[in-house]
């Protein structure tokens, strides 16, 4: 059964654009708690994020509590973090499974200044997965990655946890039973607009037994979310860069 290296390399990487003037100090910034830590750090530059079985996060869920850095050109942060391919086959040895689901989730912070956090002086919030953010991909052993377009509204309301999760502040709430959404930023309706994709990684392999990525395989996803703080509109974007 060919398999691919025992870990996988995973990084995020975070940037933030403002808009209009480029001396305002303002801005948003995605991150997986609304407090508790400044920019760059820990829980202030990195999504939460896990490939999902149901719901089980195989490998575990990374939250950006270690593994962080930085890099220019543009200014970004950037979240490593490590998934043993064992782990995969394990798990798929104790309840097979065809894909993982990736689900994303976060919290869109507000900054006056560098220190002065103003989560409340947020507006216009949208979260973004659209239909190019699989910006590249290079998967081989018969496995593969895919954008699934889902709607964002549950058919019974749009209130409540039921709403539409693309303009919500805190979508920080993983996948369980306790919630009535997908997770994250996704709310899994079977009504409404299609607006949002998540990324399926799908296993290879047939009767002869199941695949995984081999070494060097790659995906890099996109994702970005809008937001207003003190009249400044402004685009925080994350690429997501899966090497197996």
């Amino acid at each position: 059964m060919a398999i691919g290296r025992d870990t996988i390399p995973v990084h995020i990487i975070n940037t933030y654009t403002q808009f209009p003037a480029s001396g305002d100090v303002d801005f948003i910034q995605i991150a997986t708690s609304s407090g508790g830590n400044y920019p760059n750090t820990s829980s202030g530059g990195a999504v939460k994020f896990g490939f999902f079985q149901g719901y089980t996060a195989i490998g575990g869920l990374f939250d950006g509590s270690s593994g962080l850095g930085t890099a220019s050109s543009p200014t970004r942060t950037t979240q490593s973090v490590t998934l043993a391919t064992s782990t995969i086959q394990t798990a798929h040895s104790s309840s097979a499974f065809g894909s993982l689901n990736l689900v994303i989730g976060g919290y869109v912070r507000g900054w006056d200044d560098s220190t002065t956090a103003n989560n409340t002086g947020v507006s216009n919030i949208n979260w973004k997965v659209e239909s190019g953010a699989l910006v590249n991909d290079s998967m081989s052993n018969g496995t593969s990655v895919s954008l699934i377009q889902i709607t964002s509204v549950l058919p019974a309301n749009n209130s409540g946890t039921n709403k539409d999760r693309t303009p919500i502040q805190d979508n920080t709430a993983t996948p369980s039973p306790s919630i009535d959404h997908l997770g994250g930023i996704y709310a899994l309706g079977f009504a409404g607009s299609p607006s949002i994709y998540y990324l399926r990684l799908a296993m290879g392999g047939g009767r002869g037994g199941t695949t995984f990525p081999a070494t060097n395989d790659t995906f890099t996803l996109r994702l970005s979310v809008e937001g207003t703080i003190n009249g400044v509109a402004q685009e925080v974007f994350h690429d997501i860069i899966v090497t197996f």
